[in-house]
């Protein structure tokens, strides 16, 4: 997805419209079920004031969220994202260590 600045930055959709996002002392839940995944690492805490939880996904809009939970610029910082703004989706992917993600190739709508 492509951010105001210009950069794109490559999220996981987590919840899409109509989805109800919370947080359970670092646990995600979607609609009530907690999110079992095993891409993300570090503890998912709640960020700026962008996203009070529960959260309801509106229709059209997505809500992502980044591999490094910690430190991952995402959802919870400038809240959901419109499907205009989505650019493209990785394909596939390498690892290059415990956490390094090296992305080979991307399928790109623009």
């Amino acid at each position: 997805m492509r951010v105001p600045s210009g950069d794109y930055y490559v999220k996981r959709i987590i919840a899409t419209g109509g989805d109800v996002v919370d947080l359970d002392n670092g646990r995600i839940l979607v609609n009530g079920e907690y999110l079992e995944d095993d891409w993300g690492y570090g503890q998912t805490m709640e960020e700026s004031g962008a996203v009070i939880y529960p959260y309801t996904v509106r229709e059209g809009n997505v809500f992502v969220l980044g591999d490094n939970r910690t430190v991952s610029m995402d959802s919870r910082t400038f809240g959901e994202v419109n499907l205009h703004q989505i650019k493209g989706r990785i394909i596939l992917q390498i690892g290059t260590g415990n956490h390094g993600r090296l992305f080979i190739k991307a399928i790109s709508n623009e």
